[in-house]
């Protein structure tokens, strides 16, 4: 199937599960409970897992490979050019991104080298002043090509200047850009690019991240920690004339076997497989040599022969644009492309399914329904056991009205003390995975790397950050299962020897996931800032300015991000419990004004009577009505 027929799917299912949204949404309106906060924040929750929109597929390979020629033959053939620069040798010098979405203006964005020194890819996003704008008619094919033409612009600069960019360099080339007679070295113009091209699959919700071989990547750790960590699929590229090189293996290695716990399936393809055809050679023999070659990728990179997809994508963007179906079968893209638009859909679907079926949970429990119609029965029982009982009776069920609402008061201030007491702890939790605490111990470290005289103390200085870095998340790790354990216990005491009811309280964030967050900034800071090839290739003005500028931003930005989800629940875990007795107080009240009506005059029991069973049938719809929605999402999101 088609990358384009799976979006549609995707898009159709979508669309679906959120027209069964709008269908609860609208019953907890009707029902009154729309507005209450875990009812609001959960279908925010539900909504979101819906309507993420981006499907990201990253293109890895090192230069020559036909990566960017791929891109042509899979997204742009239908045009009958060639939309992105493709030529032999470098053509994409800088990390491209493709996008479209609704209000976007055709156009390049292109981010100046220079910007690597000072700023992330994530905060140059956020100011639009950074970037180059070349405008082009995407009706125009020329004007595409004239604007595009930018992810291949180089720059020649000393070698010094190409290293302080953050550039390996390298007599050989092997390793590094290699230095011209003059000593100079070509360098990319562009830090990175976006294209917004107004393409159907774009406009769907795709986003094609195409990449620069080894040598011509400067912020490697943008890759490491930005781009890459938010695709569902990547694809790595190989020429079936080079096979495993040592710098294929080097890419590899450093953006997708040390990914960490990224997620995205990883598809290899074995390009140029026409290069085999020098018609001597049978089709069998020509077979033979790609299985051959397919086993040997196989084994040097540690992955299932299923997931190598040999092909020719220049047979495949030739077949295309004439519309040579029998050229298209022989390229083989189409196995490929099956493959990687089932990875790409399917890996949103399973993200968008597990945060849907959390939102989910509970919604119903969370609305209070429930509870309001235990409490309803309870009253209709003691109301129905009041016919023809006496005025004696009457006070005597006032009276234990009036006990009950003063042990439901003292519960109030027992539950007052109680969430001081867990205010005072979780403040302990948050001073640790404070906001400010991240950014001083940057600001130190910074300092620290200003004074040290060898690359040794530099490396010791940024291990030792990491390192404390790593006692708060274990003293914050061992705090949280304090505090929750505080809340079990505390919500336990209250149903069992106060007899109160409410819904169990909220699960803290994964705090793994922090964990395995900052986990992947330390590895690639270590490999990438702090790795001895870089310290002694580098000076030492630039080994801080990439510390302070790509991994101390990014570092505060993933802290910044967990710190608010650990502050979001903290918020939260005690409004079950505040709910639950003010609820029960309003449920009391109602009691005792119920009882002193039937005290005044009896002929007032049995309208109250059937006041509380037509409240009670009400309360009944709407948890019928709210329950059948929220199943009817779960039939149309296949959960």
């Amino acid at each position: 199937m088609a990358l384009g027929q799976y979006l549609i799917d995707f898009d159709a299912w979508r669309g679906s599960v959120r027209s069964a949204l709008l269908i609860v949404q609208q019953a907890l309106s009707d029902a009154g409970v729309a507005g209450r906060e875990r009812v609001r924040a959960r279908l925010l929750e539900a909504f979101d897992a819906v309507d993420t929109q981006r499907l990201r597929v990253a293109f890895l390979a090192e230069f020559s490979r036909g990566k960017t020629e791929l891109i042509n033959a899979l997204f742009f053939a239908d045009h009958g050019e060639r939309i992105l620069p493709s030529r032999t040798g470098r053509t994409t010098m800088c990390p491209t991104e493709l996008e479209w979405f609704d209000g976007a203006t055709p156009e390049v964005l292109l981010l100046p080298i220079a910007a690597a020194r000072d700023v992330t890819l994530r905060d140059a996003r956020m100011q639009p002043e950074l970037w180059t704008r070349r405008p082009f008619d995407p009706q125009d094919t020329q004007s595409v090509l004239a604007a595009t033409q930018g992810v291949c612009e180089v720059e020649q600069v000393s070698v010094d200047e190409a290293e302080s960019l953050g550039f390996r360099i390298d007599p050989s080339g092997e390793n590094g850009l290699e230095p011209k007679p003059d000593g100079t070295v070509l360098v990319p113009a562009w830090r990175h690019a976006i294209i917004r091209y107004p393409h159907p699959l774009l406009a769907a919700g795709l986003v094609i991240v195409d990449t620069p071989g080894l040598n011509a990547i400067g912020a490697e750790i943008d890759l490491t920690l930005s781009l890459l960590p938010e695709c569902q699929a990547i694809v790595f590229v190989l020429g079936v004339d080079t096979g495993v090189t040592r710098s294929d293996l080097a890419v590899w290695r450093r953006f997708i076997q040390s990914g960490g716990d990224r997620s995205a399936a990883t598809l290899v393809v074995l390009n140029k497989i026409d290069a085999l055809e020098d018609g001597l050679r049978s089709e069998a023999e020509i077979e033979a040599e790609i299985d051959a070659r397919v086993a040997d990728v196989a084994h040097h990179l540690g992955v299932s022969v299923s997931h190598i997809f040999p092909l020719s994508a220049q047979r495949a963007l030739v077949g295309r644009i004439r519309r040579d179906d029998a050229l298209v079968t022989r390229s083989r893209i189409t196995e490929f492309e099956a493959a990687l638009s089932e990875a790409l859909v399917d890996r949103r679907l399973e993200i968008s399914e597990i945060h849907l079926k959390a939102a989910l949970e509970g919604l119903l429990a969370a609305t209070g329904i429930e509870a309001k119609l235990t409490q309803l029965h309870g009253q209709l029982e003691e109301l129905n056991g009041l016919r023809h009982k006496n005025r004696a009776r009457m006070l005597y069920l006032l009276k234990k009205v009036q006990s009950e609402k003063e042990e439901l008061d003292a519960l109030a201030e027992r539950s007052k003390a109680a969430k001081a007491l867990f205010a005072r702890e979780a403040k302990a939790l948050l001073e640790l995975i404070g906001r400010r605490r991240i950014r001083a111990e940057v600001e130190r470290v910074v300092a620290a790397l200003q004074q040290a005289t060898f690359s040794a103390q530099m490396r010791s200085e940024i291990e030792r950050f990491f390192d404390r870095i790593s006692e708060w998340l274990e003293g914050g790790n061992r705090k949280l299962g304090e505090l929750k354990t505080m809340v079990d216990k505390l919500y336990h005491r209250f149903e069992t020897e106060y007899g109160l009811k409410c819904d169990p309280p909220s699960e803290p964030p994964q705090y793994e996931t922090f964990i395995a967050s900052i986990q992947d900034v330390r590895e690639a800071a270590l490999e990438q800032v702090a790795g001895w090839g870089f310290l002694f290739s580098h000076g030492k003005k630039r080994v801080i300015e990439q510390f302070a500028s790509l991994v101390g931003r990014e570092i505060e930005a993933r802290w910044e991000r967990h710190y608010r989800q650990f502050l979001a629940w903290v918020r939260v875990v005690m409004v079950p419990m505040d709910e639950a007795l003010a609820e029960q107080a309003e449920a009391l009240e109602k009691r005792m004004q119920s009882l002193a009506r039937i005290r005044d005059s009896v002929d007032t029991l049995e309208p109250q009577i059937a006041a509380l069973e037509a409240e009670y049938q009400a309360w009944q719809n709407h948890c019928a009505r709210i329950a059948a929605a929220i199943d009817g999402v779960r039939s149309a999101a296949g959960l």
